[in-house]
């Protein structure tokens, strides 16, 4: 009996040893082990090159259990303002920083540097600034790079034309009695014949947004070049901000319809090249315009491969994003940033690393394949998905026409004993529906589509519609 009760107080006095503090639920587990937080702060999101940033850091950062915190400016300057302030609050220890403006970029890396938080500028170096790190790619070799390859299109053709017999056309009839002598000109050769005849190559030069670095470097390199060159005259070297498509569009759109001629467009960024092709198409002349742009993205590959684009300088997006992480990651957990060159920075000197780009064309596209596929995947994963919502749309839009068209019967047999009317169905090419009552019987229906015009069929068939 004794001894059962010993064991039973040796037992009472252990248990708050076993259990962890007295009243207590056991010991906690130790939190997962987070890695250090690095912020992104991006001038624009939708850019091709950040697109491919985005997927590698969020690919890397989960192997090496590193926080990313991701700002997106949207082109903003003042956003991307308060941007850093949210970083800061954050507290990062490396901030990646893609300038919306170059004249606020000072202020951001001071602010950033007061707080202890490392910077690593990406594309743009802020002027005469400390910075802890810059990678770029080198802009005045892409420049040189479009500039050769204008060159050497149209040496190849000079020498095609020069080397080469008048080719018939057999698509243009013949008249009784003689042989059809007209030249068919293979593509981009007539520049090539307007220099053959002594006149300038007229040149596009489409900008990005002129307060960017990027921009203003490719820009002074390609018009630094094409002044040294004979018989090239530049007849617009535009920018645009905010590396807007739209407004690359427009720019072209007004050049071709005032009847300018143009022989090659030299654009910034893949999406003003593409949007000149966009816009050379609808004027039938995609494949007399040479066309260059810079990035390499999955629109101006797919391009490439049609023919319908001719050149691209890729300026490695996936390199300078692998440089960016690894710098970034590097510096956040106390090592040092392993730079190439050093660049003479005002006041500073800034380790930096730079990407060569490289020429992309048709015989060597396949350079750029791997973009187009991951692109086609993306697309048939959502493709999949959206799947059935586009049938449940098929439906619901089928039963409401043909509640519509009930309605529409029951309308005009009502109103057979008054004033007589007329419903209009019409149905655009993004398959909207739209219904308007007309008092009366329409007789005929124009309608009208970037300025042309086309008669209707007569009113009995639209009502019968």
């Amino acid at each position: 009996m004794f001894r059962r009760l010993a064991c039973i107080l040796v037992l009472l006095l252990f248990l708050p040893l076993c259990t962890g503090c007295p009243g207590g639920g056991g010991e906690k587990k130790p939190l997962p082990m987070q890695g250090p937080k690095i912020g992104v702060s991006l001038a624009d999101m939708q850019r091709d090159g950040n697109k491919v940033m985005k997927k590698i850091f969020d690919k890397a950062k989960k192997k090496d259990k590193v926080q990313i915190i991701w700002m997106d400016a949207g082109g903003d300057p003042a956003q991307q303002q308060k941007d850093i302030q949210k970083l800061i609050e954050k507290k990062v220890k490396v901030v990646i920083l893609q300038v919306t403006d170059p004249s606020i970029a000072p202020d951001l890396v001071r602010q950033l540097a007061q707080n202890n938080i490392k910077v690593i500028a990406l594309e743009t170096l802020p002027v005469n600034t400390p910075v802890d790190g810059y990678i770029t790619s080198d802009h005045r070799r892409t420049g040189e790079l479009q500039v050769n390859y204008l060159q050497a299109v149209l040496q190849k053709g000079l020498q095609q034309l020069n080397q080469g017999p008048v080719v018939l056309n057999p698509q243009v009839p013949a008249q009784s009695g003689q042989q059809n002598r007209q030249m068919v000109i293979p593509d981009h050769q007539q520049a090539a014949m307007g220099l053959q005849e002594g006149g300038p190559v007229k040149v596009v030069v489409l900008q990005g947004d002129s307060s960017d670095q990027m921009a203003r470097e490719i820009t002074a390199a390609v018009n630094g070049v094409l002044k040294n060159m004979k018989n090239i005259e530049v007849v617009l070297s535009q920018p645009h901000p905010r590396w807007d498509a739209n407004l690359a569009k427009a720019t072209m759109q007004q050049l071709l319809a005032g009847g300018k001629k143009i022989d090659a467009v030299l654009a910034n960024d893949s999406s003003l090249a593409m949007a000149a092709v966009e816009v050379l198409k609808q004027f039938g002349m995609e494949r007399r315009v040479i066309t260059v742009g810079v990035g390499g993205a999955p629109q101006a590959a797919e391009a490439l491969m049609s023919g319908e684009h001719d050149a691209e300088v890729d300026n490695r997006p996936d390199m300078l994003a692998r440089l960016a992480y690894d710098a970034a990651k590097d510096l956040a957990e106390g090592r040092v940033f392993q730079y190439d060159t050093r660049i003479n920075n005002g006041d500073y000197t800034v380790p930096a690393k730079i990407v060569p780009p490289r020429l992309v064309k048709q015989d060597n596209v396949y350079l750029l394949q791997e973009r187009v596929e991951k692109k086609k995947k993306q697309q048939g994963e959502g493709g999949q998905q959206s799947q059935s919502q586009q049938q449940g749309q098929g439906q619901s839009q089928g039963q409401s026409q043909g509640q519509s068209q009930q309605q529409g019967q029951g309308q005009s047999q009502g109103q057979q004993q008054g004033q007589q009317k007329t419903t209009l169905r019409i149905t655009t090419s993004e398959g909207r529906v739209v219904e308007v009552q007309i008092d009366g019987e329409v007789q005929s229906i124009q309608s009208q589509t970037g300025g042309q015009q086309g008669q209707g069929q007569q009113s009995k068939q639209q009502q019968g519609q």
